[in-house]
């Protein structure tokens, strides 16, 4: 599912809500006046500190955010790689440079703590096709990518346990727009090495959804809908993980489609 945000929300020092549109030219601090709002006596304040616009307007380019030091990587859907944003002083970030791939379109951003990084890349000829999560050394001053692991259809979604042990992701698995295919859902796990490396092939797991086909559900999860193209795995093929959290070894994974959330034990 796509999402195009219209307004940009920054964060000061002191922390009650500030959100001010994102115009088509480049703006700071003071140009635009906020759009303000908070109860009487709020315990914190936010206010605008700066802001970093790409010029894309009416696009989805800025839809995932994630911060590591003094820089900021976001998802330029746009372009179809992340961009790295220098942040030291708020007033007057820059871009650093973007990371991606030839033929894949950036999804989602995870950084760990020590700089390892992890793209979620989409096949950009073909959605239903296996994608990638590319990795890349967050700490570089320059685009370092470490290396790439294959994984299902359209990974949408990506983040780290908070151990940093593991990658996970989202394999939506979308239908073509013409229903000439439509592969299976699924949840990608990657063991990750402890130095900042990329993991290979034989660390990547993928879970599937074959043990759900058939079985009596809950009446809240709903089944597969829509046209069926594999009558073995219905339920595979419509289920369509979205969003991914980790918490105590469990990966909890949305799937809106299905009105549910899938678990799944990492280890």
């Amino acid at each position: 599912m796509r999402k195009s945000p219209r307004y940009l929300l920054a964060a000061g020092a002191a922390c009650a809500l500030a959100l001010s549109p994102v115009a088509a030219s480049a703006a700071q601090p003071g140009d635009i006046e906020p759009i303000y709002d908070a109860i009487a006596d709020a315990p914190f304040d936010l206010s605008v500190a700066g802001t970093f616009e790409t010029g894309i307007f009416d696009a989805g380019a800025s839809e995932i955010v994630q911060a590591h030091g003094n820089r900021l990587f976001s998802v330029n859907a746009d372009a179809g790689s992340v961009f790295a944003i220098e942040m030291t002083d708020p007033t007057a970030m820059a871009e650093l440079y973007q990371v991606g791939a030839e033929g894949g379109i950036a999804n989602s951003v995870a950084i760990r703590d020590d700089g390892l990084g992890v793209v979620a890349l989409e096949n950009a000829d073909d959605k239903t096709a296996p994608g990638r999560l590319l990795f890349f050394d967050a700490n570089a001053d320059e685009p370092t990518v470490l290396g790439e692991v294959t994984v299902g259809a359209l990974p949408d979604m990506v983040t780290m346990s908070p151990d940093g042990a593991f990658a996970v992701v989202a394999n939506e698995g979308e239908p073509a727009d013409d229903f000439s295919s439509d592969p299976e859902g699924s949840v990608g796990v990657v063991a990750l090495p402890e130095t900042i490396e990329a993991p290979s092939q034989d660390d990547v797991r993928i879970a599937d959804f074959h043990a759900f086909e058939g079985v009596e559900l809950d009446d809240s999860v709903r089944d597969a809908f829509g046209p069926i193209l594999n009558d073995e795995f219905p339920r595979s093929t419509n289920w369509e993980p979205e969003y991914v959290t980790v918490q105590d070894g469990i990966a909890y994974v949305a799937m809106q489609e299905a009105n549910a959330i899938a678990t799944v034990d990492l280890a």
